[in-house]
Formats: C-alpha cells, structure tokens, sequence
C-alpha cells in the first residue's frame, strides 16, 4: 500500500512539473532584438535621479498574437548579478513580426545585494523574455502614422499625425516612438496618449515625440506603433481583451506605471509545486513510522487505561 501511494504521489508531481511552462514564455515566441543602458539625469520619467535604465526592443517572433508581455533585466557587476527589474512592453495584442519597446527602471528595491554602492559600477544587463500572453483578438487596423523625424533645437524629434483610414470612430489613441543609434540598437522610447477623443473615419489628430529622460546621444532613425481599442456605445471591446496591463497613459507617461512582476504565473506553479512535493514526502513519512509502529504492535488486547485514554482523547 505504501508503495502504490509513493508510486502515485511521484507520478502526479511529474505531471505537474511538465505543464509548468503553460503560462510561460513559449520557445521562440518573442526575443528581444537590442537593449543599451543609461542613468537617469531627472526623475521626470524615472523613479529617482540617478535610476539605472535599460531602453530596448522585443520582437513578436511567433505565430500568434501577443496581447502581453514582460521582459526581465539583470544587472551585474562583473559575474555578480546585483540587480532585477522585470516590466511590460509598450504594446498590446501585438502581431507575429511586430516589434514593441521597453523600459526598465531600476530602483533601490530592485538591488540583490547588500554591499552595492553605485549603478555606474554596473558592467553589464542582460535582458530576457519574462513570460506573455497569447490572444488571438488583434488591435483595431485602421490607423496610419505618417511622421517625420530630425534634430530640432538639438533634440531629435518626431512631428506625425495618426489618420483613421478604417471604418470604425476610435479612441485611446496611442502612439509607440522607439528611437535607434547607427547600429540599430535601441537608445530611447516615448509612450504618448494623442486624445481620449473619439476619432471619425477619415479624421486624423498630430502628435510629436522627443525621447524620454531627454537623451542627448546620437540618433539615427526611429520606428513608430500605433495602437486603439474601438470604443463602442454599450462598453465592450472586442478588439482588445482588456486594457488593466497596459501601460498608464498620459501627455507622456511614465514607464514606471506600467504592471511590475519579479516572477512569472510558471515560477508560480513551481512554489506550489514544490509545496505539494514537500507535503506529499512528510505524509509518507508518516504513514512509513505508523506503518512500522503497527507491524510490532502488541497482540495483546488494550488495558482499561488505555482505552480510558483513548476516550479522553478522543
């Protein structure tokens, strides 16, 4: 009996440990494309002056619409990781191939050892697909961003307009402007809310977008994504899931109010795992010394004492 128990108990913590990836990140679903590191000069943006910032860029590399994403930064100074921060993308229900930015902010909190001193003393951050999430609903399509970008005053911006070429009156307007050095590598972002306004089929609104924490470095090109949901009289909107896990939107918002995770829905289902395992080898210890107890129990029939005992306790 106690093996049967042992042989079972073992077989459905292996079960449950292969379906741990369910909530995961999917092998070669998303990857992140390039990522370079700053400290933030003001805490416009950032959390506090001085924040170590990673800007970078995923890509939707799978077959299937990403409706979220986060993506996990590790910060280390030589071979010690000293730091992690893990943040959603700026983008929602993104298309295989779509491309979306990042902003991570490394606060005081995010430190993981007690001797760290100073956030230019870190060497290197690598970044890495936290976990996502598939849908198979998409953004609504109708929206074009003609756009233009240069140095203007010293500060590279871009001046564009969102038209609604669809056919659906719109609003939520967001617009995604990721920002590139020569090497394509990503060096700032900005995540500006056009209007809450509905906009008409045909009708179009401006916008223009700077990098955030007012980088200075050199930039040599830029990417735009645009996003809405379809607002629609009784509330619903089926082109969008849910709004909760996008990032908050102002004139300019901040990255640091988007949805915050150290662990994953999969690291998750691990603890628990773990806990269940843990629970299921202490009841076979139990039953193994009851068991042992039992086989060199006395035959002799219980005292009064005993049973007097037993009916106490019970």
């Amino acid at each position: 009996m106690v093996t049967f128990l042992l042989c079972t108990l073992t077989l459905t913590c292996f079960i449950s440990l292969s379906s741990v990836q369910v909530n995961g990140a999917p092998s070669g679903a998303a990857k992140i494309l390039s990522h370079s590191w700053y400290q933030a000069p003001t805490n416009e943006i950032a959390a506090y002056v001085g924040d170590l910032i990673v800007v970078g860029e995923l890509q939707n590399t799978g077959t299937t619409n990403i409706f979220s994403v986060y993506v996990e930064g590790t910060a280390y100074i030589g071979n010690v990781a000293v730091a992690f921060c893990s943040r959603q993308v700026f983008g929602n229900n993104l298309l295989p191939d779509q491309k979306a930015p990042f902003y991570l902010d490394f606060v005081p909190s995010t430190i993981l050892v007690d001797d760290f001193e100073d956030w230019a003393d870190v060497t290197d951050v690598k970044v890495t697909v936290g976990y996502l999430v598939p849908t198979d609903k998409s953004m609504y399509q109708g929206l074009n961003a003609p756009s233009e970008g240069g140095y203007r005053s010293g500060v590279y911006t871009v001046v564009g307009k969102v038209e609604n070429v669809g056919t659906e009156k719109i609003g939520d307007v967001r617009v995604v402007t990721t920002f590139y050095n020569a090497e394509g590598t990503v060096v700032g972002l900005n995540y500006t809310d056009v209007f809450s306004n509905k906009i008409a089929p045909g009708s179009s609104t401006n916008f223009v977008a700077t990098p955030v924490d007012h980088y200075t470095g050199e930039i040599a090109s830029y990417s735009i994504l645009v996003q809405s949901t379809i607002q629609h009289p009784d509330g619903t909107n089926p082109s969008n899931p849910s709004n909760t896990n996008s990032p908050s939107t102002s004139k300019t918002a901040s990255p640091n109010t988007t949805p915050t995770a150290t662990t994953g829905f999969g690291t998750t289902r691990i603890i628990l795992i773990i806990v269940i395992v843990l629970v299921s080898i202490t009841a076979i210890g139990v039953i193994l010394v009851i068991s042992k107890r039992n086989k060199y129990k006395p035959t002799t029939p219980a005292t009064k004492t005993t049973d007097a005992a037993a009916d106490t306790i019970e």
